[in-house]
Formats: structure tokens, C-alpha cells, sequence
């Protein structure tokens, strides 16, 4: 009797018994979830490799990690940078080259109230030897010098750099690039430091990314000719006029462009020295060049002259 009386009284009215249960296991779950706290953070990916082996193709280098734990576990204390997920191909099965597929893990204690989850759980990795290689540098001049200046020579130190990367990505690169070295309004020697380009995520640098560039910047020398010098007689007698058979005076110049350029036949001069000349006639004189300090006289033509010397006639009786 007492077994039929138990059974009786719990299926006595069972339908609002039920229902008061569904309502406490709701209940239950409902202020586990008001307690409960979620964080989502966005963490970097790292890769743990054998030695000897690097990364040889992009991959997903990013997870999202949610905590969700109790007001009390204070989820929302941890950061980013607290917690390490990490992709692990140490172990001997990853000996070879190839793409593999790796289950993510996390590194941080955490309390056990606290729930993980990662997305993505897996991700593909491909992975090749290491290996070195040498290569030149080249250096990247930008822009030109000041007017008139050239840059005539540049020494790089190092000239060579160790490269480590995939063979598959070393195999395609036969030098490094440096950053870029402005060479505007330049009209002096320099010496910079600057840093190499990065040739991707694959390739590093064996050493120092940082090498010193020394550039020789020199005058630019050019030559250009110009005619109708005009002649300038020097320590002539008051009491002569000298007269010489129309000649086309011709003198060629070498300085910078600049220079050369701001430059015009009126601003020349062939000098004949007069000092000489003691009595009417015809003399042959030869004419020397007067130009700036900035200028280098190539040629000049005539070289010699044939000038008349006349006597001025006296103005009086």
C-alpha cells in the first residue's frame, strides 16, 4: 500500500507538478545565464616549429577567443595580450615539408568556471625548411641633385646581406631594396642610414635591417660655346683708334649647367694688351680670355690678330 500511495501521490495533479518543475530548471539556467559574462577577444596566432623550419605561405593569423565565466571571475580583466593561441608543429610529425591542418591550443590559467572556445578550432599551415642566402643590396635614390650637381659615386656597408626563408621564396629574390634615399637639392657629400624593405611575412633579415649609405655628389661639368666675344683693347694709346677686320670671336666655356646657363656672349671678354703699340701701323696681337673663377676656358678663336692702329687726327689749327 505504501508503494501505491507514493505512486499516487506523485502522479497526483502531475501536470502542474511538471510544469513547476520545467519553471525551476528555467529558473536555474535563467540566473545562470544573468550571472554569466562573456568576452571576446581577438588574439594573434602564433606557430611553434621544429628547428629549422619556417612558415612558407599565408594563414589565418588571427582567432577569436570567448571566455564566458562568472561576475566573479572578472572575464573582462583579461586582455588580448594575456592570453598566448598558438598553432604547434614541434613535434617529430611535422618533420617534412607540407600543409597541415593543427588543432589550436591557448596557454593562460584560467578558474574552471571559465569557458573557452576558439574560432577558428583548426587552421592549415604550410611549412618548409629553412634555409640562408646571400644577396646584394641595391640602394633606392630618389630625386636629383642641386642644379649643376651630379651624384658620381655611393658605397653601401654592408654591399651583401644573409637572408633566411623558404627555399620555395629565396629562390625568387636576387637582392634587397633599401628604403628610399632622397637625393633632392643635394650638393654635397652625405652619409645615411636607412633601412632595407621588407620582402614579406616569409623572409627575414640575418642580422641588422639597418645599413649605411655614403654618396659623392660633385659638380656637374658641361661645355658650351659662344660667339660674338667682344674685344676689349687694354693699355691703348689715347692718341690711337684700333681697327680690326670684322671676326667672329668664339670662346668655349666648361662649369655646371647652372652656371653656364646664366652665362651670355656680352658677359665675355677677349682682352688684346696695347702696352706695345708705340707708333701708328699694323700690329699682330694675340688675345687672351677673361672669364669668371666659376668657369674653365676650353678654346678660344682667334688666337692671334691683325689690328690697324690709326692716329687720331688733332682737333686744332
Amino acid at each position: 500500500m505504501n508503494i501505491k500511495n507514493r505512486i499516487f501521490r506523485l502522479l497526483n495533479n502531475w501536470p502542474a507538478k511538471l510544469l513547476s518543475l520545467t519553471a525551476a530548471v528555467l529558473l536555474f539556467f535563467f540566473n545562470r545565464m544573468v550571472n554569466r559574462e562573456d568576452n571576446n577577444l581577438l588574439v594573434e596566432l602564433s606557430v611553434k616549429l621544429r628547428s629549422g623550419y619556417t612558415v612558407s605561405a599565408p594563414y589565418k593569423d588571427k582567432v577569436l577567443v570567448t571566455l564566458m565565466g562568472d561576475r566573479e571571475d572578472d572575464v573582462f580583466k583579461i586582455t588580448a595580450e594575456d592570453i598566448e593561441v598558438y598553432a604547434d608543429l614541434s613535434s617529430e610529425q611535422y618533420a617534412a615539408d607540407g600543409k597541415y591542418r593543427v588543432k589550436l591550443s591557448y596557454d593562460k590559467k584560467l578558474p574552471e568556471s571559465v569557458t573557452v572556445t576558439l574560432d577558428p578550432l583548426e587552421v592549415d599551415i604550410s611549412i618548409e625548411e629553412a634555409i640562408e642566402k646571400s644577396v646584394e643590396i641595391s640602394p633606392d635614390f630618389s630625386g636629383v641633385p642641386q642644379e649643376g650637381f651630379r651624384l658620381t659615386f655611393f658605397e653601401l656597408s654592408p654591399s651583401l646581406i644573409q637572408l633566411v626563408g623558404p627555399k620555395s621564396r629565396l629562390d625568387k629574390v636576387g637582392s634587397i631594396r633599401t628604403e628610399r634615399i632622397d637625393l633632392n637639392g643635394r650638393a654635397r657629400d652625405f652619409v645615411v642610414r636607412v633601412r632595407l624593405r621588407s620582402l614579406g611575412d616569409f623572409i627575414e633579415v640575418n642580422g641588422s635591417p639597418i645599413i649605411e649609405v655614403s654618396g659623392k655628389i660633385e659638380d656637374f661639368q658641361v661645355t658650351k660655346e659662344f660667339r660674338d666675344i667682344p674685344l676689349d683693347f687694354t693699355n691703348l694709346n689715347d692718341n690711337f683708334i684700333p681697327e680690326v677686320q670684322q671676326t667672329d670671336a668664339v670662346m668655349v666655356l666648361k662649369s655646371s649647367q647652372g652656371y653656364l646657363d646664366q652665362l651670355s656672349s656680352s658677359d665675355l671678354k677677349l682682352i688684346i694688351d696695347c702696352s706695345r703699340v708705340a707708333y701708328p701701323g699694323k700690329y699682330v696681337l694675340e688675345p687672351s680670355a677673361s672669364v669668371g673663377a666659376d668657369y674653365q676656358v676650353v678654346s678660344f678663336e682667334p688666337k692671334s690678330l691683325i689690328v690697324d692702329f690709326i692716329l687720331k687726327e688733332s682737333g686744332g689749327s
